[in-house]
């Protein structure tokens, strides 16, 4: 069979093909929804994925939301009502991480002498006269314990609202209706409860708040001029190793981070939601120390060289650009002065790149030797 014949009966064969699974996909698809809709049809009654509304509940209304979930975001269902008190607590399992930091000492919980409830529970609370009030009766616990039991993993009361949250909903589940029912019977349970409690908490001489602000302030204040220092440093007081720069930083940023870390946690420690703070300080520092303390190294080195400039001549060697989203850098390679049979790659205009030839152009480059001696470029000509 000659090939023009059988080009066309190979494309119709593909065509078919594709056709066939297409349709055995639809088919599929159909058939489970059918089945999903006649399973819903025996059983209970269910909330609609993604669906939000409210009702009322002996005189309390209340809201739904069950979101679905991105791929950058899990899915969960809250419930939530209305319920204004003097105090703020969250609730959650207890997990290995919280256990570990408070055999350290470093975050304290409320102890309800209650074992099966503290050994399953975390507290998180800053109003702690509040919180224990609320703890200390046992029909409040089972009534956490209860709605736990349900499915449902973070309680939180702000101080406005009660929130039940089933974190990480299975995302091919829909709540039932009678579930939802028993929760919010529940929340509205401990709502009565919370807003008769009227303690309050008794600010010591140095709040929580103000030893949290002065913590997290001082690695971001420290980010922001370390990031202004390292833009000059490099800009103005372009140095010809950065990298030594950088490694020669580590000697001052890392006993200084572990020097924060330590006053951090003697600041910090104390609270049930000291460990989580602490870890949040710890990244930002982690970061922040190595960054800043290249940046004023970078600068300082710079800015206090008062030494004159010295002046060489190289012939280019070659040129080249890198090229990133919307930006071209250029460079050129010339001889070193520094080290015999060496390369220097300085970073050029784009105006001083279209001048130049490899191997007949010479450039004029002026260096200082650096306070810390980090040799650096003063002008390129």
């Amino acid at each position: 069979m000659r090939e023009e014949t059988l080009l066309p009966i190979i494309m119709i064969g593909v065509i078919i093909i594709i056709f066939i699974t297409i349709a055995l996909g639809v088919r599929k698809t159909i058939k489970r929804r059918r089945q999903r809709q006649a399973e819903f049809a025996d059983g209970p009654e269910r909330v609609a994925k993604g669906a939000t509304g409210e009702g009322t509940y002996e005189g309390t209304t209340y809201r739904y939301k069950h979101f679905k979930g991105t791929d950058k975001a899990p899915p969960y269902f809250s419930i939530m009502i209305p319920c204004t008190s003097t105090g703020a607590f969250s609730i959650t399992p207890e997990t290995k991480f919280d256990r570990f930091f408070k055999k350290l000492g470093i975050c304290v919980e409320i102890d309800t002498h209650d074992s099966s409830f503290d050994d399953a529970f975390y507290i998180n609370t800053n109003t702690i006269p509040f919180t224990r009030s609320f703890l200390e009766k046992t029909e409040n616990r089972r009534s956490i314990q209860a709605l736990f039991q349900l499915g449902f993993n973070y309680l939180k009361h702000d101080g406005q609202n009660l929130t039940i949250t089933w974190r990480r909903f299975p995302r091919r589940t829909q709540m039932e209706i009678e579930t939802m029912e028993k929760a919010v019977a529940l929340l509205v349970e401990q709502g009565g409860s919370l807003t008769k409690i009227t303690t309050y908490e008794t600010p010591g001489p140095t709040t929580w708040k103000q030893k949290r602000l002065f913590a997290f302030a001082i690695p971001i204040l420290l980010l922001v001029t370390g990031i202004v220092a390292m833009i000059i440093g490099l800009s103005k007081y372009k140095p010809l190793d950065a990298g030594k720069v950088f490694v020669d930083s580590l000697k001052f940023s890392l006993p200084l981070l572990v020097f924060f870390v330590w006053f951090s946690i003697r600041l910090l420690r104390g609270r049930s939601s000291s460990h989580r703070e602490l870890i949040a300080v710890f990244f930002i520092s982690l970061f922040t120390f190595p960054l800043a303390g290249f940046g004023y190294r970078a600068f300082l080195n710079g800015t206090l060289d008062d030494s004159s400039a010295a002046v060489h001549q190289v012939i280019v060697l070659n040129k080249y650009y890198s090229r990133s989203k919307n930006n071209y850098t250029y460079y050129a390679v010339v001889n070193s002065w520094r080290k015999p049979e060496s390369e220097e790659k300085l970073r050029i205009s784009k105006s001083f790149y279209n001048y130049l030839k490899p191997g007949s152009s010479t450039i004029t480059v002026k260096t200082k030797p650096g306070k810390f001696g980090f040799e650096w470029i003063v002008d390129i000509q």
